[in-house]
């Protein structure tokens, strides 16, 4: 008998670890089944033991249901631990002022973490910011540029075909004889 149990204690926090990883993947299927008391009830249950994908997934929920706060919450804990995901769903946040006061010093800063980390979503959202001005910032085809060859490299296909048509506006404006 004691050696059951000294088993048992020994398999229990295997148990805990994998506890969050099949809560969130059940919470997953639920929410891509439509089955969203399911889905928020497991996600909730899994971003509380801090697993980031559930943190993600669940503020992104909550922020599409317009309860802001808690996404913004959520979308900071999964940011500070490195998530790309998690970083873009703060800077939009951030960039928006919902959850949070409007700061787009702060979205800039987390879409350029996010971009850094391989998000093509944030590559995508600084290169226009660069090319339009977005974002506060100042118009610079140079550094749109440079994001749109990140997210190219990546494989991008955004990204690369947004780079041909630079690429044909900057031939066409040194040679107007150009098609």
């Amino acid at each position: 008998m004691a050696h059951l149990i000294r088993i048992a204690a020994l398999l229990l926090p295997m148990a805990a670890i994998a506890g969050p990883a099949e809560d969130y993947e059940r919470g997953l299927k639920a929410y891509q089944e439509d089955d969203l008391i399911t889905a928020l009830t497991l996600l909730r249950r899994s971003a509380e033991d801090g697993h980031t994908p559930a943190q993600v997934l669940l503020a992104y929920i909550l922020d599409k249901s317009e309860d802001n706060a808690q996404a913004f919450e959520l979308y900071s804990q999964a940011a500070e631990k490195g998530d790309p995901e998690g970083q873009s769903g703060l800077a939009d946040m951030y960039a928006a002022g919902e959850g949070t006061e409007r700061d787009l010093e702060k979205a800039v800063d987390w879409y350029s973490r996010a971009a850094e980390s391989g998000s093509l979503r944030a590559i995508r959202i600084l290169a226009a910011a660069y090319l339009d001005g977005g974002l506060g910032l100042e118009p610079n085809r140079e550094k749109a540029i440079e994001w749109l060859n990140r997210g190219a490299a990546l494989g991008d296909p955004a990204a690369q075909t947004k780079l041909r048509a630079i690429t044909q506006d900057v031939t066409a404006e040194k040679d107007p004889k150009q098609p």
